[in-house]
């Protein structure tokens, strides 16, 4: 064999050097990588690593440290590595595999919300020879506990049971966290029972979250239990962190009847924990359960303890104050508060901007303009926005008060497509306040506009497949909301076509106008409807149609919002379309609103026999169990009806009825059952109706009205009005007074 010259072995020493020095680079690299957590860094130096492959470059030391850097990976690439780097311990680094390095990876998994994929590895572990211990359990429960899986977590207590892998105090203090995370209060309870029959000892963690479970749920017995076993021992009291102190506090703040308490501990501290350090959280803490018991001098007193602490208010601690002032209606304070947050350059956040915007709700038009400009600026600088739901809180404070022009300009700022990247889509409840704030203002036409506008971008539930800012789902409380809103339009523009006639306090039924609600695509369908209320009550049931022909089912507010309307507005016409519809609805099952709501709208259109009929089937059909009783309501309207349609003798019958059964009459169903009687031919009904009064009802001096029937006003006027109409003596008439004013305190 020839020897190799002395410039070929040259070549070979240069050659192994060369690979020496590559590999001792790309080693130094990726340590100073995993020292410092840049996790791309590690995936390049780690590919540069092993490209040759040299089984001694990387020790278990720094093994244990670039897997503990890699498992809080969030890129699917990082988990890949993670797996990369222990299939090619044995093989390439010549170091075993251990629970260690399974663990990283199932806590890799759990960081990426991937399960499955963790409790595989836990499934894969005996197949390498390594039998899952408590460490394995209690990372899988931390995995569950981050996909927010209670149902998975408790599956998990189950199988270590069952292999014989006892829990410790962390993988109860998971679960329990876990189970009060997701508001299954019973559970975290009966897991901390389970944890003390098995005689494990909890600790700091647990405390915290059990006096949390108590504050959330007003569990005072359960919080004053861990409050007695921290406070009792001078031990558990020494070992007590800030954590668990502010837990306490916290506890007690939401505990009615615990402030004396509260103040108790938080003064004690010094002597009963000296070793803690009050923190922001303490102090914010105390601040906020004293604006809760509106004592504002002793939230002064916390924030001079804040001071002397040498801390200085957060965001939280503006947030508590602001929150305050906007629920006591200072929004100019409120507004102060915040300017001051801002020059102390403390970043506002989205509970500080909805409390603003809350706090505007209540406040007058300058006030709300300042905080929609104050809003829009804030979210230019610094890309935060307050929540939908405090911006449709002051859209519907704006349409409260009629302010329509208002409500656009609102609307136009937060949102519209234009801003919508800012602040928010707007859903059902923007658009039905938008609708609104224009009924209310007489603008029927514009409401209309933006209703049809909407309805074009509806989009059934089922049907939706992605959240498309473009596509919205009506529903029924959008419907019933916007029929409502054009029904009480319709009602107050309808309330000067009739008036009641004092002489015989009867109706006029006179509607002046006549519409159709066929279903058509007309969203106006009425004939020569120049009156303001028809137009508004039959666009109310235009609205009406529509949602049945999308499907969207009404309920029974939907239809007692209709009959009341059809009621107040004396339209015949639109109360038998409505009672046609109750009928033909498969999916409705009336209850006594709806039924009190179609007598008193045949009553009010001077259609009496349909009241006695619906009367008639009601009595028949009523029992305890059903939700169709007759109640006080229908004893009256039925009464009303009866006296204004000349069915006087249907009264009586109705009444002795009522009577033998001990219905719990009221004094404006005996009011309704006098005026029946007076109104019937001759004095005969004038004079039972007065025996009533004077036999069975009550006088407003008498000491024992809780068992009576009381006579009101109606009561007397109605039998002096009656009296002279049938012309009794004038002593008769005044022997009548007398006693109307003596029963009611006139004369004292």
């Amino acid at each position: 064999m020839p020897r190799a010259t002395s410039k070929q072995t040259i070549s070979a020493q240069s050659q192994f050097a060369k690979s020496y020095t590559t590999k001792s680079s790309s080693l130094q690299e990726l340590k100073e990588a995993t020292n410092d957590g840049d996790i791309p860094r590690i995936h390049t130096a780690y590919r540069a690593l092993v490209a040759g492959a040299n089984p001694q470059a990387l020790d278990k030391e720094a093994l244990r440290k670039l897997v503990l850097t890699l498992r809080k990976g969030k890129k699917p690439s990082d988990v890949q590595l993670l797996q990369r780097i222990i299939a090619d311990m044995e093989p390439v680094f010549n170091i075993p595999v251990s629970h260690f390095e399974l663990h990283a990876l199932v806590y890799c998994y759990g960081v990426q919300r991937n399960p499955a994929a963790a409790y595989k590895v836990l499934q894969d572990m005996q197949r390498r020879g390594l039998i899952p211990n408590i460490y394995t359990y209690n990372t899988m429960m931390g995995v569950y506990k981050a996909a927010k899986d209670s149902s998975k977590a408790m599956s998990l207590l189950r199988e270590m049971q069952q292999q014989e892998v006892e829990p410790d105090v962390n993988t109860y203090n998971t679960l329990i966290s876990l189970l009060a995370s997701n508001s299954e209060y019973d559970k975290a309870r009966s897991m901390y029972k389970d944890m003390e029959q098995r005689g494990i000892q909890p600790n700091q963690y647990t405390f915290s979250t059990l006096l949390k479970i108590a504050a959330s749920t007003h569990d005072e017995r359960l919080g004053n239990n861990v409050l007695e076993y921290i406070c009792d021992n001078e031990a558990r009291r020494n070992e007590t962190d800030i954590t668990t102190f502010n837990s306490m506090l916290l506890f007690l703040s939401d505990i009615p009847g615990s402030f004396e308490k509260l103040f108790e501990l938080y003064n004690t501290a010094n002597s009963s924990f000296p070793h803690l350090q009050f923190d922001l959280i303490t102090y914010n803490t105390m601040l906020d359960a004293c604006i809760k018991q509106n004592l504002p001098s002793e939230g002064v007193k916390i924030m001079d303890d804040l001071s002397q602490a040498g801390l200085k208010p957060d965001v939280v601690t503006y947030g508590i104050m602001i929150d305050a002032q906007a629920r006591s209606n200072n929004i100019d304070e409120a507004m102060t508060l915040y300017r001051e947050m801002s020059e102390r350059g403390i970043r506002a956040n989205e509970r500080v901007l909805s409390s603003l915007v809350n706090a505007a709700a209540k406040g007058d038009e300058r006030q709300i303009a300042g905080v929609v400009d104050t809003i829009e600026t804030t979210s230019y600088r610094e890309s935060i926005r307050p929540d939908r739901l405090a911006f449709n809180a002051l859209l519907n404070a704006l349409t409260i008060k009629g302010k329509a022009k208002e409500a656009q300009h609102l609307f136009d700022t937060v949102f519209h497509e234009k801003n919508a990247s800012r602040f928010h889509h707007p859903d059902t409840a923007t658009y039905t306040s938008l609708i609104t704030a224009y009924t209310k203002s007489g603008d029927l036409d514009t409401a209309l506009d933006i209703y049809y506008a909407v309805k074009e971008k509806h989009v059934p539930a089922r049907r939706r497949k992605t959240d498309s800012s473009n596509t919205i789902t009506l529903d029924t409380q959008f419907f019933t909301a916007l029929i409502t809103s054009f029904t009480q339009t319709a009602t107050d523009a309808g309330s000067a076509n009739y008036e009641r006639d004092d002489d015989d306090h009867q109706l006029s039924y006179a509607p002046s106008y006549i519409y159709s609600v066929e279903e058509d695509d007309d969203r106006r369908h009425f004939i020569d409807g120049d009156d303001h209320g028809s137009a508004a009550l039959a666009t109310a049931l235009a609205l009406f149609t529509d949602m049945r022909q999308l499907q969207i089912r009404p309920n029974a507010h939907t239809y007692t919002t209709l009959l009341n309307a059809a009621a107040k507005h004396q339209d015949d016409l639109a109360l038998e379309q409505i009672h046609k519809l109750i009928k033909m609805d498969l999916y409705l099952d009336p209850d006594i609103a709806i039924y009190n709501g179609l007598m008193n709208a045949y009553n009010r259109t001077g259609q009496g026999h349909e009241v006695v009929q619906i009367w008639d089937t009601l009595s028949l059909s009523s029992s305890p169990t059903q939700d169709k009783n007759i109640d006080q309501a229908s004893v009256s309207i039925v009464l009303d009806s009866c006296a204004h349609n000349g069915y006087g003798y249907k009264a009586q019958q109705i009444w002795d009825s009522l009577k033998r059964y001990q219905f719990p009459l009221n004094t404006n169903n005996y009011n309704s059952y006098i005026e029946a009687l007076c109104r019937m031919k001759g004095e005969e009904g004038w004079e039972q109706a007065y025996a009533i009064a004077q036999k069975e009802m009550i006088p407003q001096t008498s000491q024992h009205s809780d068992s009576g029937i009381p006579i009101d006003t109606k009561t007397v006027n109605t039998l002096v009005s009656f009296a002279r109409k049938k012309g009794l003596s004038d002593d008769r008439i005044q022997q009548v007074i007398e006693w109307g004013q003596s029963a009611l305190l006139e004369n004292q």
